[in-house]
C-alpha cells in the first residue's frame, strides 16, 4: 500500500562520551554487525545482543530500507542487577517505569 515503508537491516553504535561512536561488532572484527529487521509493516522484529554493549548512548543505524527511512524500536537496557533507572533500586521521582537508553 501507500504507506508501506520499514527498515530491513540495520547497524548499532554507541558513545561513552558523546564525541567518539564506535560500531557493535564481534571484538577484532573490521565491520559492525548488521542485523535483519522487518519484511513487512506488521511483523515484530526481535535481535538479542550476544556481546554486552557499554555505551552510554545509542543509535540504530538504518543500513537497508523499503521504500523510505522508518523505524520503530524498543530497547530494553540491563546494567549490573538493575534496568536502567534502579540504580538505587527505586524509581526516580515522576517515572513510573525503568527509562530506556
Amino acid at each position: 500500500g501507500q504507506f508501506e515503508y520499514w527498515t530491513k537491516t540495520y547497524t548499532l553504535e554507541g558513545t561513552l562520551d558523546d564525541k567518539r561512536w564506535f560500531p557493535y561488532k564481534v571484538p577484532g572484527a573490521a565491520a559492525a554487525i548488521v542485523f535483519p529487521a522487518n519484511k513487512d509493516t506488521d511483523t515484530v522484529a526481535v535481535n538479542a545482543l550476544a556481546i554486552p554493549f557499554l555505551c552510554r548512548k545509542l543509535r540504530i543505524k538504518p543500513v537497508q530500507v523499503h521504500r523510505r527511512h522508518t523505524l520503530r524500536a524498543e530497547v530494553f537496557v540491563m546494567s549490573p542487577g538493575h534496568p536502567i533507572g534502579l540504580e538505587h533500586g527505586a524509581l526516580p521521582r515522576g517515572l513510573s517505569s525503568p527509562q530506556i537508553l
